[in-house]
């Protein structure tokens, strides 16, 4: 492992991957299952019960980004995480519907 301003990575990551010590932006927990489960049920008519365990692993992988590792299974969760944002964004965001919170990158 090696240290550049604070941040930690594995040397054999720099062959594959650009290091550049960005700072995290500020991020908060969101609880999805309560904040869509009305949206579900409103627009789709269904028991927002039935996607509990899906929006709950949406919740945890954003904990895990919350405090990320700085290893290829930080990565790993950072990719997992946007696939499922983009996955949900095209079921989820019409800029006309507030769910309470918003995604900025």
């Amino acid at each position: 492992m090696s240290t550049v301003e604070g941040v930690e990575y594995d040397i054999r990551l720099r062959s594959r991957l650009p290091v550049i010590p960005i700072g995290l932006k500020e991020t908060y927990l969101i609880d999805f299952r309560s904040a869509l489960s009305s949206f579900i049920t409103s627009h789709y008519h269904e028991d927002p019960d039935k996607y509990a365990e899906g929006l709950d692993k949406l919740t945890e992988y954003r904990k895990r980004i919350m405090e990320p590792q700085r290893s290829s299974a930080g990565l790993k969760d950072f990719r997992s995480y946007y696939n499922l944002l983009n996955t949900i964004e095209r079921r989820f965001f019409d800029e006309s519907i507030h769910h309470g919170f918003r995604f900025s990158w």
